[in-house]
């Protein structure tokens, strides 16, 4: 059976009405993709642009000071090898009100050969949240509630 004797007997007046709708289907589909983006997920879709910006420390010295902005993202990257046993952790005490802890991750560095022991680093993430000033203490140990080796890191939080 023909095509076009198909469309004539469901009541499609012409064969190329059936490409018609063929192409009205493949661009409907083609458009669902683009749904996310309609509903505004990604505000760089319309031209918006966040203010914040990510300061990250790698590997700072005891001492460093940083200023961060109100909503600014604040990473101090720390090299380590928990393979060892010793591990970077915050040290508390500072206002979380002024400055919130996001957590912290260990990441391996690259590793082709698979060696055990290999080192990496660890990320802490802040974000800061009012103005004020606070000591970060960063604590690397095999024991988190003793102080073997330490890094103070200050941050000035403005408006």
């Amino acid at each position: 059976m023909k095509l076009g004797a198909n469309c004539l007997r469901r009541g499609w007046k012409r064969p190329d009405m059936l490409r018609s709708v063929f192409a009205l289907l493949v661009l409907s589909f083609g458009l669902t993709a683009c749904m996310p983006d309609i509903l505004g997920t990604k505000p760089e879709v319309k031209g918006l642009k966040s203010t914040a910006k990510t300061e990250t420390l790698y590997n700072p010295e005891t001492g460093t000071r940083v200023t961060l902005r109100a909503g600014d993202i604040l990473i101090v990257t720390l090299k380590g090898n928990v393979t060892t046993g010793y591990f970077w952790s915050t040290y508390g005490g500072w206002d979380e009100t002024i400055l919130a802890d996001f957590g912290n991750e260990y990441f391996n560095d690259p590793n082709p050969q698979q060696m055990s022991g290999v080192g990496g680093r660890r990320e802490f993430t802040f974000r800061a949240l009012k103005p004020g000033e606070v000591k970060l203490v960063f604590s690397h140990s095999r024991d988190p509630d003793k102080l073997e080796f330490e890094k103070e890191v200050f941050v000035t939080v403005t408006e």
